[in-house]
Order: C-alpha cells, then structure tokens, then sequence
C-alpha cells in the first residue's frame, strides 16, 4: 500500500475552517455591494439562484475535466482539491434526500440574509450570523441528551455579549429585522448544517468517501432552484433588465466564494464536530472588519461602512474579541478517548459494526495481541454523553472486557485529503 506524503490533520483541520471564514467574509461583501448600489433584495436573490445555478455547474465540469498532473499520472483537478472527488455526478438516494431537506433550509435563511444585508453592513452582519452555534450547540445536548457543561455555557454567554456589542452603533435599529437574523436565519442555518452533516454520515457508512465537491454542488443546485421559485413572484421585471449585467456578474462571483468556502466547510465537517467546524471558521467576523473597511475605503460610491465614533469602535473590537474567545474555547472543549476491547472469539466482526454506529465513535480498528479492537471517540465535553457512549459498548453483545484512555495530547499525520492507493 502506498501513502502519499503526510501532513498534521489539525493544521488542515484550522486550515480549511480558516479559508471558508476567509471566503465568506468576501461574499458577504460583495453581496452588500450589490443590494446596496446595484440592485434590489429580491432583483439580487433572482440573480443569485440564476448564477448560482451557473457557476455550480461551470466549477464542477472544470474539476471533471480539467486534467493535471499528480503523481506521475494525468487526474482530474478535482482530485487537487479534494482527494475524495470521483466522476460520478449523483449522491446515493438517501444522501440526495437530506441534501434537499438542507437546500429548503438554506433557501429560506438566504431570503432573511438578502433582506438584512440590505439594513446592516458587513461588520454588523457578521457577527449576528455567529449565533447560529448556540442552535448547534443546543442541537448536539438534545440529541445526546446531556445539558451544556460549565465551558460550554460560558463560550456562549461570550458568544452572545459578543456579538451584542459588535453590533451597537448610534442611531435606531430594525429591531424585527435584527430578531429574525438572531432567530429564523441562524435556526435555518442550523437546520441546514445538521442535514449536510446526516447527508455526509450516511455516504461514510455506506462505503464512499466524502466527496465535498459533488455535495456542495447539489447544495448549490438545491439552494439555485429555491432562490428562482421563492423570488419569482414578487420581481420587478424592469429592474432586472436594466441592472442583470453588473447584478449577475456580481451573483457569479459572490457564488463561486460561496462554492469555495462550502467546499472547505464540508471538508472540514468530515474532521470534526459541525460546532466545532462552525467555531473555527467563525473567522469570518475578524476578516470582514479589515475587508469592508478597505473596499468603504477604495469603492466609496459602492459601500459605505456606518460612520461611528472611536468609542464605538473600540467596543466593537471588544465584541468581536469575545466572540472569537467564545468559539475558541468551545473548539477547545472537545474531549477524545480510546477505547481498548476484548471480545468473544469470533465476534470481532459484529462488535466493530456495532461500535461504528454509535454516535461518536469515529474509528474502530481490529489489532492482533493482547487486545481485540481498539476504537477512538470525539464528544463535545465530558459528561453523560460520554458515560452513554461506554454504557452502549459495555451493552455490545460480545464485549468481555473494556478499558478507556483520556487523551490528554495528540499529533496526526494525515495524507493528503485523507486518500491512499
């Protein structure tokens, strides 16, 4: 078996998080541009699911058929840019199923953006979007049945002071546009995410590697109809004549950062927690601040940054602060564990398939010697997601023995992308 060279999965890991926060941070940018100087909301969400559609399309045939070379051998660029891509354009039925649950998801939470990124500038917006990690943290203790622990709760309280203050600017506040960003968008989002996530769970079990490009392109797709159907009814035909050039070239950029940063995102959730993943590139906030200052700066006419005091900056910068603290410490607060296994003679290939449909057991690995099986889990804290876990093992008909280990440090090598021949 030949591995390709290796490299530290967290550098990936922080990597790809760092790049999709770095992507979004850009889009988000180039939408307020456009909803702002350009066109309307609504003339923008038709011109979006129009390029959205477009762009999916033109980014997935380039990365088919666009051959390099890798290795010694002519590949597919896709290959480049994620190991896992294949040639093949749909996902298995059940993955497509959620793909379309997350896409009806999506399409109602980029309705509520496009309507707020109309009100509020890049460095508001921002920061409101980060609160979508309290609903997946809230999702994570209702599916594991356990309450957030003490870390959990205090990086969320950052998280909401945070975010509270990086949005204080003098004057009023669409105080029902701002509810429905904190509720409905970040809730949609949430939901979103968590249908992405069952979509990839299901290709892992079924045999398949992960291929991010083939599910953020039907997300696109998914997400490019819903746009279409959803805005058609109230557009005003005049002004998507007259503003479709610079609003549809516009759209096709802010879509291709879009696809970009989904790519990394997707890459990232196949490493991680989704909260943890939404922790990381929760980076977005501090990258939109130097962006949009610099583009109010070079592009006047096209964007301007609400004009505050230096009081006011100072306590944005603090918000900001906070909330990056807030998301950090909850990447921090993952906890992992190896679990040691002895079993009955001739049971190792019952006990492993039962092991790897417990939720939070990421790997199961039958070995020779004194032990039988060893298996690593990833949960969000100790606590009793972590008993249930050992409980539902002790519970495996087959086990005789089971010894557990903290891991306290941890440094691993990960091929590129993950992929081996």
């Amino acid at each position: 078996m030949k591995r390709y060279p290796s490299r530290s999965t967290r550098t990936l890991f922080y990597g790809l998080g760092g790049l999709a926060g770095f992507f979004t941070a850009l889009f988000v940018v180039i939408d307020a541009i456009a909803v702002n100087s350009i066109t309307g909301s609504t003339s923008y969400t038709f011109f979006t699911g129009l390029a959205g559609f477009v762009t999916a399309v033109c980014i997935l045939a380039t990365l088919a058929f666009c051959k390099v070379r890798r290795y010694g051998r002519k590949v597919p660029l896709g290959l480049v840019v994620d190991p896992a891509f294949r040639n093949r354009l749909f996902l298995p039925r059940t993955a497509m199923s959620y793909v379309a649950i997350a896409s009806v998801f999506n399409t109602f939470s980029a309705v509520i953006y496009f309507a707020a990124v109309a009100v509020f500038d890049p460095t508001i917006m921002l920061p409101l979007m980060q609160f979508v990690i309290i609903y997946l943290v809230l999702t994570e203790s209702i599916i594991d049945r356990d309450s957030p622990s003490l870390v959990e709760v205090q990086s969320l309280l950052m998280v909401t002071l945070g975010a509270f203050l990086a949005t204080i600017k003098p004057g009023e506040l669409d105080l029902l546009l701002f509810c429905l960003v904190l509720g409905p968008l970040n809730l949609l989002t949430a939901l979103s995410i968590y249908f992405q996530k069952k979509a990839k769970a299901y290709i892992s079990t079924s045999g398949e590697k992960v291929d991010s490009i083939r599910l953020r392109f039907w997300m696109a797709c998914g997400l490019a109809i819903g746009l279409i159907i959803v805005s058609l009814p109230f557009l005003d035909v005049d002004e998507v004549v007259q503003t479709f050039i610079p609003g549809f070239l516009l759209s096709s950029l802010s879509m291709t950062l879009a696809f970009a940063a989904y790519v990394c995102y997707i890459r990232a959730l196949g490493m991680g927690k989704m909260y943890v993943v939404e922790a990381v590139s929760s980076s977005k906030i501090v990258f939109t601040i130097p962006i949009s200052i610099l583009t109010a700066f070079l592009l006047p006419d096209l964007l301007q940054i609400d004009t505050i005091d230096a009081i006011f900056w100072l306590i944005k910068i603090i918000g900001i602060v906070l909330v990056s603290f807030g998301v950090i410490a909850l990447a921090l607060a993952e906890v992992r564990q190896y679990l040691f296994i002895v079993v009955a003679p001739g049971k190792d290939k019952e006990v492993m398939d039962a092991l790897f449909n417990i939720k939070g057991v990421t790997s199961v690995a039958a070995v020779a010697g004194d032990l039988d099986i060893i298996a690593k889990v990833r949960v969000r804290t100790i606590g009793k997601a972590l008993s249930n876990i050992i409980t539902k093992v002790e519970q495996i008909q087959g086990v005789l023995t089971l010894q557990t280990a903290l891991v306290l440090k941890e440094k691993e090598r990960f091929g590129r992308g993950g992929a081996y021949d």
